[in-house]
């Protein structure tokens, strides 16, 4: 299930003439934009290390791989009821997470065609 941080940022990296959840041999790319292929990934890196290495032999990739700096929890009494409360979550995500996750995509990065953005981002 896409979740709206993930909606949200292939819309944010999407030009004008794009297209959305293209197929590409064995994989589906999120976005095909000005002859770019944009992969958001808020998982972990090393789940489309594979993919990524393989698309880079003949396109650009661009890889946006969100932080999440802030999160507002918020408690609902059903789904898409009423707000019950509401808090910040204690954790706090910040650039030098990153490099964990390039721990195990050492085989693909760096790369002449990759670019690798990192939006820090709140969410709710």
């Amino acid at each position: 299930m896409e979740t709206s941080l993930h909606r949200d940022l292939k819309t944010l990296y999407a030009g004008k003439d794009a297209q959305f959840e293209v197929s590409l041999g064995d994989y589906r790319i999120d976005v095909l934009s000005g002859g770019r292929l944009i992969e958001i990934q808020h998982g972990s890196l090393a789940a489309i290390r594979d993919k990524v290495k393989t698309l880079l032999a003949d396109h650009t990739v661009v890889v946006v791989k969100p932080i999440v700096v802030q999160k507002l929890l918020v408690k609902r009494t059903r789904k898409n009821g009423p707000i019950a409360g509401q808090r910040m979550s204690p954790k706090r995500g910040k650039l030098v997470d990153l490099f964990d996750d390039l721990v195990h995509f050492t085989r693909v990065f760096p790369h002449k065609r990759l670019t690798l953005e990192v939006p820090l981002v709140d969410i709710e």
